[in-house]
């Protein structure tokens, strides 16, 4: 059985690879998802429940609707609706623009409706998803750039992405990615240090871009949002080090002290005294005596505080 989160998250990208709206790839089960399964189990004939299941996961799977056709890298194959029919040459530029869309919308960008039309919305996300691997910001889109954004570069390479690997790109059947093994680790990493990254996926997203934003200016570095090795080193340190978000650090410090002990003020910066007390806990709850503050700390913390 697969994790909810997960497989809600894979049900998402299955229904934006076809054509439906299902809201961003979150693994929530929010309304827009819902809404966007009973359209699709309509269009099949199969009661329309709303339900994210295994089952309903390998019928999305099943369901052949390319939106990127791999023997043409200059044009989309067919028009992302499992009742439309392949676009002609004269609709060619705006299928293109409609892959970029529901790509960007899988990733978690904003860039409005799925219509083929590149408006502010979509230009904006487009840019911002440029910044994020390292590439040119212009906001123009290309075959290759849908490509790009799919994970499917055919043909000519597009710019190369900030993250400089050997790596093959990790396969997940859970949830059918197709990112890279470099920014799955940092999205892990930086979820474990306290800042939201998303579901790792290994692709480049919003919302990791926002996370590597917000590592970055913790640590003092330039606040560039791009993933590369050096990027990944910081964060191997920090986790070492108990280096955690603010945010994370100032939660453990005001359960540490519902909890009797004396980290000092609950401002997120950590410092000898918050150690201590780490060490105090960790030694009476039988845990590993490292004084360092990671999300399993905190978690734990946190439910000890709250009972």
């Amino acid at each position: 059985e697969l994790d909810t989160l997960y497989l809600v998250s894979a049900v998402q990208r299955e229904l934006l690879r076809i054509g439906y709206d299902p809201g961003p790839v979150d693994g929530a089960m929010g309304s827009k998802t819902r809404n966007a399964i009973i359209e699709f189990q309509r269009s099949i004939d199969v009661s329309a429940n709303g339900q994210a299941t295994t089952e309903l996961l390998d019928t999305l799977r099943a369901t052949q609707i390319e939106v990127v056709a791999p023997s043409a890298p200059s044009s989309i194959g067919s028009a992302p609706s499992p009742r439309a029919t392949a676009p002609d040459a004269d609709s060619v530029s705006q299928e293109v623009i409609r892959a970029a869309e529901v790509a960007l919308k899988e990733r978690g960008f904003d860039p409005g409706p799925v219509d083929g039309v590149a408006d502010a919305a979509t230009i904006a996300a487009v840019k911002t998803f440029q910044e994020g691997v390292g590439m040119v910001p212009d906001g123009v889109i290309t075959p290759a750039l849908a490509q790009r954004l799919q994970g499917r570069e055919i043909g000519a390479a597009a710019p190369a992405a900030a993250v400089t690997s050997s790596v093959a790109p990790r396969s997940d059947p859970t949830t059918a990615a197709r990112g890279d093994a470099n920014v799955f680790e940092a999205q892990q990493l930086l979820n474990q240090l306290g800042y939201d990254a998303g579901v790792p996926d290994g692709q480049v997203g919003s919302r990791t871009v926002s996370a590597v934003k917000a590592y970055q200016s913790q640590i003092g570095n330039p606040v560039t949002g791009n993933i590369g090795l050096g990027l990944l080193g910081n964060l191997r340190d920090s986790r070492s080090r108990g280096e955690v978000a603010r945010p994370m650090m100032a939660a453990i410090q005001r359960d540490l002290t519902r909890l009797g002990y004396t980290p000092g003020p609950a401002d997120g910066l950590g410092g000898p005294r918050t150690e201590r007390a780490i060490r105090a806990f960790q030694r009476d709850a039988g845990l590993d005596v490292d004084g360092r503050a990671t999300l399993d700390l905190a978690t734990r913390l946190e439910t000890l505080a709250s009972q």
